[in-house]
């Protein structure tokens, strides 16, 4: 009988209680994690930011010069020096482009993600690792030592990779901890931090933010 069964049983008026359908009913503190897999896409997202907020600036400068009280577009008609007409034509086509290449680049990003679900790792699992490494503290990071790589995979469930949009189920056996090393190096340590603090999370059993 099942805990949920017990908890039936209980209310239509039965008083006992089964501790070992209960005990196989209680899940350990589990957490799900996404990382970003294209980190260098910030920087020229953010080169990109820079531009089109010069361009803007000057579009402005060049809008001050149009008449006051009328439509941009029919104002421009309007506008005798034909340079500065063109100059604000071709500011906004420029940005326009920018734009474009931003929702591009943003696209991407989102496109490209690893999932993690971690979740509290067996004592006896635990016992083994820390056997094969002797009594001493792990450390964590992007330069973890093989210790802690190891519970970092144990207490791993599941790992997904979308790849350019398509998605990839991982099978956990190609996970050595020299490959997770690998991959915690080349994501770096702001996203490397969001993995360990879930694992930190799960061995702990703190509950998430939003709980």
């Amino acid at each position: 009988m099942t805990y949920s069964q017990v908890k039936a049983h209980e209310q239509n008026g039965a008083t006992d209680f089964e501790l070992d359908a209960w005990l196989d009913e209680v899940e350990p503190p589990r957490r799900v994690q996404t990382v970003n897999t294209r980190g260098d896409i910030l920087a020229q997202y953010a080169s990109l930011n820079e531009e089109r907020i010069g361009h803007l600036d000057h579009l402005s400068t060049i809008a001050e010069k149009l008449p006051d009280g009328e439509d941009a577009g029919a104002a421009l008609s309007s506008v005798q020096t034909e340079d500065v007409a063109e100059e604000f034509a071709r500011l906004r086509a420029v940005i326009g482009d920018i734009d474009e290449r931003m929702a591009t680049l943003k696209a991407q990003y989102a496109a490209n993600k690893a999932t993690f679900t971690l979740s509290a790792i067996d004592p006896q699992k635990r016992a083994i690792i820390a056997a094969e490494h002797g009594d001493r503290k792990p450390r964590v990071g992007t330069r973890a030592d093989d210790e802690t790589l190891k519970l970092f995979l144990a207490a791993v469930t599941s790992i997904t990779i979308v790849h350019n949009g398509r998605e990839i189920p991982q099978r956990l056996a190609e996970w050595t901890p020299k490959k997770l090393e690998r991959f915690l190096a080349r994501i770096g340590d702001g996203q490397a931090s969001l993995l360990w603090q879930s694992y930190l999370g799960t061995a702990s059993g703190e509950l998430a933010p939003h709980l």
